[in-house]
């Protein structure tokens, strides 16, 4: 369950791709057919991880790719350099080092697993059909989960999307571990439906 923690911001990778405008807000229906003409996404993201004995969050920066149906691409760039490559059920985790990335072949990869499934329900706009996730639709365009699995509360208590305007983005995902610590991933300069190279996920 330790993997389930280091790759919680995962967790909320693929939530940053749901129609905009408050209309599409109104049903899971018009949810799911937002997200039908969404086949790939490019975008930045900054993260920062909140901690009560941090006076500042730790913060990182990276690009996410992903092609439908399961191909996704999730990499920090800044402070430390790391990728994590899912396509056609194979799951890989690269680490950089000394100037090239190696594979991290002591990666727990099961618990990586559960995460990517959890975000193909999402990418598919299904927040409701989640097996992991209970999900309730909340007024002004945010989306509040609650793990249904109680090994996953010991990491994660519930995760709060607010939507964006701009259409197939969301504006911020904010995981919270406990009471007092969370991280929140803000996703920028979003491109949906552009070509991407298969290259893109099969190495770093």
């Amino acid at each position: 369950m330790n993997n389930i923690v280091r790759f919680s911001a995962l967790l909320s990778i693929m939530l940053c791709f749901t129609p905009s405008v408050l209309a599409w807000t109104n049903d899971w229906q018009s949810i799911r057919e937002a997200t039908d003409g969404i086949h790939t996404i490019k975008s930045e993201f900054i993260q920062e991880k909140h901690l009560p004995i941090l006076k500042k969050p730790l913060v990182s920066r990276g690009l996410i790719c992903f092609h439908k149906p399961g191909s996704l691409r999730w990499e920090y760039q800044t402070p430390v350099s790391s990728v994590l490559i899912t396509h056609k059920g194979d799951i890989k985790r690269f680490i950089k080092h000394e100037g090239s990335f190696q594979e991290d072949a002591g990666a727990h990869l099961e618990a990586m697993q559960i995460v990517l499934e959890e975000i193909s329900f999402w990418l598919a706009g299904q927040f409701d059909k989640s097996p992991g996730f209970r999900a309730t639709l909340e007024q002004a365009g945010q989306i509040v989960l609650i793990p249904k699995n109680s090994q996953i509360t010991k990491f994660i208590t519930r995760i709060e999307l607010d939507l964006a305007d701009q259409p197939g983005m969301i504006k911020t995902v904010t995981i919270f571990e406990s009471k007092t610590s969370f991280t929140r991933l803000t996703f920028e300069n979003t491109i949906l439906n552009e070509s991407i190279p298969p290259e893109v996920f099969q190495k770093p």
